[in-house]
C-alpha cells in the first residue's frame, strides 16, 4: 500500500533488502520546480529513511526498539515512522505518521541513557513505545505531508537535526560533580570562594557528564586534584558608602558571595573588589574596608574623585555601607577602614582632583588617566595652576615697567592663562576674575580679585610647552570676548604674574 501511495506521488522509494538498520523504504522526494534558475543553482532531491508497521486493531501505538530509535535518532536524514491501522469491521485503513523529531530524538536518547545507568547494554532487546494522537493522521496527504517535511528547511535540515542531537538533555548543563572536603576545612573553603585564599583546601573531586539528569557511568575525572580554583562568577553590585558627616558615595563593583551549602551561619562572609577599595563583610554585620592604592597605577579622574570622596567621609570613623544588585537593596553593613600602605590627605587630594576637574572644564579625554605617582611628582605645580583656576584669594602689589598716564577708563576683569604638565598631559586654562580693588600710584599699584571663572580649557597629550600657541589662541579669543575693561598684566602670562621676577606691562583695554 506504500509503495502504491509513493507511486501516485510521483516518489521513488527503494525498498531495504535487509531490515537490519530500522528503515523498510528510502524515499526520494522530486525537488520543486524553479523557473529561470540556472542547473548549478538548482535543489535535489531530498530523501528520507521510512519505517512501515501496521495492526489490525488497538490504539494507534506502536513500540520500536532502542537501538532502531537510536539510529532514527541520529540519522543525518529525516526518518519517519508511518502506522496503517484497521481498526475492525468495514472501516477504512487509517494512517499515521510519526516525523522522528525534537520529541522523538529526546525520547529516544533519554531511554538510551537509562539503559547505560543500569548497565543494559544490548539495546536491541530494549524498547519504547511511540503513541500517535488524532494531529498525526495523514490518511489521505500522507506523501505530501512527508515531502513537506523533508523540503521545509531546505539545506539546513542536517545541521538542524545534529543540533537537537548534541544539545537535547543537556539543558541544565553537561558537566556536573560533587565535592569533597574536611570540615575543618570548611572556613577556608569559604575564604577561598570568594578571593581571599589563592587556593582550595585539600579536596576529593568527582566530575562527571550527565544528561537528562542521568549520570555517566565512568568519570571524567575522579581524585584528589594537585591544586584546584573553586570561585563563583562576580556579580555587578552598587555600593553606598556613608559616613558620620559628609555626602554618600556609590562605588560600581563586583561581589563575590560563596556558592557551595550548606554551611554555618557565622562562616558566611562575601568580598567586594571596587576599583581602589576591597570590601569583606561578616554574617555579623560587620566588615572592614581595604584601600588599595599602587603608586604607578593608572586610573580616570573620576576614579581619583571617588577615593578622595571615600577617604574624606571615612575619616570620621565606622561607616555604614549598602549593596545593591540588579537595583534592588541586598546587603547593609558597618565597616571599619583599614590603613593605607600611602600616606594621602583626604583634603588634599580632594583639592588637587577638584584642580584638575576645574581646569578640564569637563572636557576629558576618554583615555585620560594619571597615577598618584604621577600627581604626587607634580604635586607643587598642582598647587600653583590650583591658585589661578580654583584660589579664593588673589590679592597683591605690582610695579609697572613705566608710569602710565591717567584715564577715565575702569578696569573690571584680570584674565589669565596657564598649563600644568602631570604625567603624559597637560592642562590649560583662561581665567577670570572680577576686580574687587584696583589701584595705581605712579608705577605702584595694587589690586585685589575675586572668584575665578575658568572662560576656555582644554586637555591634551604631552608637554604644555608643546601647545602653547593653543592656549594663547584660546587666552586670545577670551580676552576679545569679555568686551571693555579687560586689564591684562605680563601678557596675561599667569605663571610670569606669579614669579613676579620682572617688572610688568599694563594694559587695559577700553573701546577706543
Amino acid at each position: 500500500m506504500f509503495s502504491s501511495l509513493c507511486s501516485r506521488a510521483g516518489a521513488t522509494r527503494n525498498k531495504a533488502v535487509q531490515d537490519r538498520t530500522g528503515w523498510d523504504y528510502l524515499v526520494e522526494f522530486p525537488p520543486p520546480v524553479i523557473e529561470g534558475i540556472p542547473a548549478d543553482l538548482a535543489p535535489v532531491e531530498a530523501a528520507a529513511r521510512v519505517q512501515i508497521k501496521s495492526k489490525r486493531s488497538g490504539k494507534p501505538t506502536v513500540r520500536l526498539s532502542l537501538s532502531n530509535a537510536l539510529r532514527f535518532a541520529k540519522d543525518p536524514l529525516p526518518c519517519f515512522v508511518v502506522l496503517f491501522l484497521a481498526a475492525g469491521g468495514h472501516e477504512p485503513v487509517r494512517i499515521y505518521v510519526k516525523h522522528f523529531w525534537s520529541h522523538e530524538i529526546g525520547h529516544a536518547l533519554k531511554r538510551a541513557r537509562e539503559a547505560h545507568a543500569d548497565d543494559q547494554r544490548q539495546l536491541h532487546k530494549l524498547s519504547l513505545v511511540l503513541s500517535f494522537s488524532a494531529e498525526d493522521e495523514h490518511t489521505d496527504d500522507l506523501i505530501a505531508w512527508m515531502k513537506a517535511i523533508a523540503l521545509g528547511f531546505g539545506d539546513r535540515y542536517v545541521e538542524a537535526k545534529g543540533r537537537l542531537v548534541r544539545t537535547l538533555g543537556f539543558e541544565e548543563g553537561s558537566i556536573h560533580g560533587n565535592i569533597q572536603f574536611s570540615g575543618e576545612d570548611l572556613e577556608a573553603f569559604v575564604d577561598h570562594q570568594i578571593g581571599l585564599r589563592p587556593t582550595a583546601p585539600r579536596l576529593n573531586v568527582t566530575i562527571r557528564q550527565r544528561r537528562f539528569g542521568i549520570d555517566a557511568g565512568q568519570p571524567i575525572f575522579e581524585g584528589e586534584p594537585d591544586v584546584a580554583h573553586l570561585r563563583p562568577d562576580p556579580q555587578p553590585c552598587r555600593i553606598r558608602v556613608r559616613g558620620e558627616t559628609g555626602r554618600d558615595v556609590w562605588l560600581e563593583g563586583s561581589l563575590l558571595v560563596p556558592a557551595v551549602l550548606p554551611y554555618p551561619h557565622e562562616l558566611w562572609k562575601f568580598r567586594i573588589t571596587a576599583d581602589f577599595v576591597e570590601i569583606v563583610g561578616a554574617a555579623s554585620g560587620d566588615g572592614t574596608m581595604t584601600f588599595h592604592l599602587n603608586g604607578p597605577e593608572r586610573r580616570s579622574i573620576s576614579s581619583f574623585r571617588a577615593l578622595s570622596d571615600v577617604l574624606t567621609v571615612a575619616e570620621a570613623g565606622p561607616l555604614d555601607l549598602q549593596v545593591s544588585y540588579d537595583g534592588a537593596p541586598m546587603l547593609a553593613f558597618r565597616a571599619e577602614m583599614s590603613p593605607t600602605d600611602i600616606d594621602l590627605d583626604a583634603q588634599q587630594l580632594s583639592n588637587v582632583i577638584t584642580c584638575l576637574e576645574k581646569a578640564s572644564a569637563g572636557l576629558l579625554p576618554a583615555e585620560l588617566t594619571l597615577s598618584l605617582d604621577d600627581l604626587l611628582t607634580s604635586w607643587n605645580d598642582i598647587v600653583h595652576f590650583n591658585g589661578l583656576v580654583a584660589g579664593t584669594d588673589m590679592k597683591g602689589k605690582f610695579t609697572l615697567a613705566e608710569e602710565i598716564p591717567s584715564c577715565d577708563a575702569k578696569a573690571s576683569y584680570v584674565i589669565l592663562y596657564d598649563y600644568l604638565d602631570v604625567g603624559e598631559w597637560t592642562f590649560m586654562a583662561v581665567v577670570r576674575r572680577q576686580l574687587i580693588q584696583f589701584e595705581i600710584k605712579g608705577r605702584f599699584g595694587k589690586l585685589a580679585c575675586g572668584e575665578p571663572r575658568v572662560l576656555e580649557a582644554a586637555v591634551r597629550k604631552g608637554k604644555g610647552a608643546d601647545h602653547l600657541d593653543e592656549l594663547l589662541e584660546l587666552y586670545s579669543a577670551a580676552r576679545t570676548s569679555s568686551g571693555n575693561g579687560v586689564l591684562e598684566f605680563y601678557g596675561g602670562d599667569y605663571r610670569a604674574m606669579r614669579q613676579g621676577n620682572t617688572e610688568s606691562p599694563l594694559i587695559l583695554y577700553t573701546a577706543d
